[in-house]
């Protein structure tokens, strides 16, 4: 009896065993099942957009200032009463080039002036005598240039002079002094009268005839409207991308672009702007028409056509790292390339053709990506 329940206790045991041992058989089979399905790998989905080489002409956006290219301050340089004064030199009135403008009574400095010859005259005549006795040919010289001399007219420039027993005769008598006190006169006398330098606009508060003028007066301004300029400040990189001699330029309001008139540059700074580090380019055009857009004192915007680049491609700022390489999909995975950036502005970058086109260049942003992972594309290739 004892003998059969140890043989059923060994029985039991060893039915136990085998089941335990087929159990975890199984278990391990579904287990080395399952990681063989979880090794499989994934396949990312993203954007791409193929890389297409083509030229690009840069455009160089920026503002600026309308400045008249042609401004002049007149002051008296005379004392006296406005004798005319072209429509009271009011505000806004245009004049032309070589119109009278502003004459003051010049009787006073003419008086002064025939005062002034009628003194040269005679110490001209004062050495006519001696000269006469010392050399005739120095004499006949400045005869002749005696019987030139009219107090009404203009004086004629002195004779020249070869000899030094002339030279000290003609100082002697003073005849250098009045011949320049003379000349200097004539000068004054011709600011008695103000011409237009150029086709401009007065800028005034007025100046009324019969009124007096005084010598440092200001007396108005004339500013050129047609002849127009404006400072486009640029930074470095966008003026090297810029021709100074053919580079095209547009001039436009924000209000109305479809409204714009073609500009050259004329010149461009020689220093940079030390708080926003730009330089300064400097606009020319022609406002012919003297339309109120484009009349000074207005802010207007300027388009430069600059640089073209030869079988380049444009692409996203963003999608550029910070090491200058982007991702692209080669063969369905992920790969890294480094790119030659010919110019960046605000969001677009162009670079060279660094890439084959058969690269398509992923646009998805990426978290935490790994290289050589398997990605396929979501998008219709653009």
């Amino acid at each position: 009896m004892m003998r059969k329940k140890y043989l059923y206790r060994i029985g039991t045991v060893v039915i136990i065993l085998v089941v335990g041992i087929v159990s975890m058989g199984i278990l391990g089979s579904n287990e080395m099942h399952s990681q063989k399905r979880s090794a499989k790998p994934t396949v990312r989905l993203v954007e791409t957009t193929e890389l297409i080489y083509q030229n690009h002409t840069i455009k160089i956006n920026g503002n600026g200032l309308i400045k008249s290219a042609r401004e002049l301050n007149v002051l008296s340089e005379v004392n006296g009463q406005v004798l005319f004064a072209e429509n009271n030199l009011k505000n806004g009135t245009h004049v032309k080039k070589g119109q009278l403008l502003l004459s003051v009574d010049t009787r006073q400095q003419e008086n002064e002036l025939y005062v002034m010859r009628a003194a040269f005259i005679s110490a001209v005549a004062s050495i006519l005598p001696d000269l006469k006795l010392e050399d005739k040919d120095i004499y006949a010289k400045w005869y002749n240039y005696f019987q030139t001399l009219n107090v009404h007219q203009t004086t004629p420039n002195l004779p020249e002079i070869t000899d030094a027993r002339e030279k000290l005769k003609v100082s002697s008598n003073y005849i250098f002094n009045t011949y320049y006190a003379v000349k200097n006169q004539e000068i004054l006398l011709s600011k008695c009268k103000i011409r237009s330098s150029f086709d401009a606009f007065i800028i005034s508060n007025g100046v009324m005839e019969n009124s007096v003028v005084s010598q440092g007066q200001y007396l108005f301004g004339l500013q050129d409207a047609v002849n127009l300029e404006v400072s486009v400040p640029l930074l470095v990189q966008e003026v090297e991308m810029l021709d100074l001699k053919n580079s095209r330029v547009k001039i436009f309001t924000q209000e109305n672009p479809q409204l714009w008139i073609p500009g050259r540059i004329t010149r461009k700074a020689s220093h940079l702007n030390e708080k926003a580090q730009t330089l300064s380019v400097y606009v020319s055009f022609q406002n012919k028409e003297l339309l109120v857009p484009f009349l000074p004192g207005n802010y207007v915007n300027v388009e430069f056509t600059g640089r073209t680049f030869r079988h380049a491609a444009s692409v996203p700022r963003d999608l550029i790292n910070r090491d200058s390489t982007v991702y692209v999909m080669k063969d369905s995975v992920l790969a890294q390339y480094k790119v030659d950036i010919l110019f960046q502005q605000e969001d677009v970058a162009i670079i060279s053709d660094t890439l084959p086109d058969s690269f398509k260049l992923v646009t998805t942003l990426l978290q935490k990506p790994v290289l050589g992972m398997r990605l396929r594309n979501s998008t219709i290739n653009r």
